[in-house]
């Protein structure tokens, strides 16, 4: 079974590790002093007893009486504890301080007693039966020489328990002084120990509080230079923590705000399929009304084509480019890429930008060039059948054939000045050239009408202007006129024999100009009012073609009332009449 130990402080460590070293060199020190204090004091009594036994053998050789020298080791015997005994050469004990000679034993048999008559001075620790106790003994030889030995042996002993005592006193005073000492070091490690670890311990409260995201809280000081070191390192290191999470907040913020505002849909989606982010775009085009809910992607869009996007992205681990159907005719152009970061749970954005206007403009293109390869293709046939009639016909037939081509090339030349003019509006209303100018309307409306009043004569017709001579207008003369003139031009054309064409002009409650032309023509169809301003759209394409129109005029009209800032309506009902106005915004006052 694995056993985990738990973490011990700094001040644990040092007190701990500072005390087990002071303790251990106070032990050795103690046993070395314990070691030395016995081994003096033994080589102390050692010495004494060998100095003594030296003046005992002194006085022996300046023959002093034996039963003097007994009185003296006696009375020495009494102040100093040590025992004496002389031994003659024959063993015989001569004297001794705490016995009678009588009673006590031959000691020639014994080794130390031997040796001190041969001459050699010896030490021996043995049991006396006589104490009963431990001795050390001292026998050196005295007396002079005789026959190769001494005459006396000089013999003194010290109580071994006399020495154990001592010791015992010895090691007493040492464990005190060494338990003394063992406070002393381990006052000494607590001191060390938090003046070490309370720095430590209050620059981990900084660090702590630096983690939490508090970069300004305080880091203390410190009077050991490598905590202080240390101290500056945290504090450079929180500052510049605070100087870079600034910094990615206010880069986060700005993304934020980027991401929020782009006009185009954007979104964030896990493999797993969940939606993690989206901007106010996606969540408007979606009808995602909780930022904070969690989405699968599926229940979030309910497009099983954007699903399928999606999910393919994740598949291939790569950029996907498809347009997606939303709904009727709102296409978006979807982008799909996965994030360059590794997660466990990968992640992939998606842009999806609103096409339906360029869709919708392609088509319109398509739709304008065919109309336009249309249009052009009867006027050239005609013309290229009457040129090859015109060959082979005799010269009166000659003269209609030439009036057809005629007709054909002015029918040509209108459909290429209409389609110019239409994209000279369209250049000048991109690029901001328009010419400006202030003018009374009544004169733009006047020369418009001027254009007009002799086919209306002639269709016994009748064109009638209201309009305040002071109302004055800022705009683009020709084009107002030009798109005035059309409008007269479709009453007048498709009103029929005797149609009245009324003209008016006014500001209406919002201050707009409104520029109205109605006639008591025949009147529109309801279905064809959506498409009535659409290029190339006629609602009778025989009898517009008859009168020469070339589908554009309307067009034209509703280009200008944009470029002038406003628009165009109509108005009509079968039989009673068509009625339009141009409706031309304020900021031209």
């Amino acid at each position: 079974m694995l056993c985990l130990k738990s973490p011990k402080s700094v001040f644990v460590l040092i007190f701990a590790s500072s005390s087990a070293v002071g303790a251990a060199i106070i032990a050795a020190f103690a046993v070395a002093m314990y070691s030395m204090m016995e081994g003096d004091y033994r080589k102390n009594v050692e010495r004494l007893l060998s100095d003594s036994a030296r003046m005992v053998a002194e006085a022996l050789n300046e023959n002093v009486s034996p039963e003097t020298l007994a009185e003296i080791c006696r009375r020495y015997d009494e102040y100093s504890g040590v025992r004496t005994t002389i031994v003659g050469v024959d063993g015989a004990i001569v004297a001794d301080s705490r016995a009678e000679k009588d009673s006590m034993s031959n000691h020639l048999n014994r080794a130390e007693i031997k040796r001190a008559l041969s001459g050699e001075t010896n030490f021996i620790v043995r049991y006396s039966n006589t104490l009963d106790a431990k001795m050390l003994y001292i026998a050196a030889p005295a007396g002079g020489k005789a026959s190769g030995l001494y005459r006396y042996c000089v013999r003194q002993s010290v109580a071994m328990r006399d020495l154990v005592a001592a010791e015992r006193i010895f090691s007493a005073e040492i464990l005190a002084l060494s338990a003394g000492a063992v406070l002393l070091a381990a006052a000494f490690s607590f001191m060390l120990a938090r003046k070490i670890s309370a720095p430590l311990k209050r620059l981990s409260a900084a660090a702590s509080e630096c983690a939490k995201g508090n970069f300004d809280a305080p880091v203390p000081d410190s009077g050991i230079s490598e905590i202080r070191g240390l101290g500056e390192s945290v504090s450079a290191m929180a500052e510049n923590l605070k100087n870079r999470i600034e910094s990615l907040h206010k880069r986060n913020c700005e993304l934020d705000e980027i991401f929020e505002h782009m006009a185009d849909c954007v979104f964030i989606c896990t493999r797993d399929g969940f939606l993690k982010k989206y901007n106010k775009a996606c969540a408007e085009l979606f009808g995602l009304e909780n930022p904070g809910e969690k989405l699968k992607v599926a229940e979030a869009f309910r497009n099983s084509a954007l699903v399928s996007a999606a999910e393919e992205v994740f598949s291939a681990a790569g950029e996907l480019r498809r347009d997606i159907e939303i709904s009727p005719n709102k296409v978006y152009a979807l982008v799909g890429s996965m994030l360059p970061y590794s997660s466990s749970n990968p992640r992939a954005l998606f842009v999806m930008r609103d096409v339906s206007a360029s869709k919708m403009n392609e088509s319109l293109r398509r739709e304008f060039v065919a109309g336009v390869s249309h249009e052009l293709k009867t006027p050239i046939t005609a013309i290229k059948m009457a040129a090859e009639t015109l060959e082979y016909s005799n010269p009166e037939e000659s003269k209609r054939f030439v009036s057809i081509i005629q007709k054909e090339a002015d029918r040509m030349d209108t459909l290429v000045n209409d389609m110019l003019l239409l994209s000279k509006i369209e250049f000048t209303k991109k690029f901001g050239t328009e010419n400006l100018e202030t003018f009374p309307l009544r004169a733009a409306i006047d020369e418009a009408v001027s254009i007009h009043e002799s086919e209306a004569r002639r269709r016994n017709g009748s064109i009638s202007v209201e309009c305040p001579g002071d109302l004055k207008i800022k705009a683009d003369f020709k084009l107002l006129q030009i798109a005035v003139s059309n409008l007269i031009g479709n009453a007048v054309k498709y009103g029929g024999d005797g149609v009245a064409v009324a003209i008016s002009a006014k500001r209406d409650a919002a201050g707009r100009i409104v520029v109205s032309v109605s006639d008591t023509g025949p009147g529109i169809a309801p279905e064809n009012l959506p498409r009535l301003f659409e290029r190339f759209y006629r609602v009778d394409k025989g009898r517009s073609r008859a009168q020469g129109g070339t589908g554009l005029g309307l067009a034209i009209v509703k280009h200008v009332a944009a470029l002038h800032g406003g628009d165009v309506f109509v108005r009509s009902a079968v039989g009673k009449g068509t009625e339009f106005s141009i409706v031309l915004g304020q900021r031209y006052d």
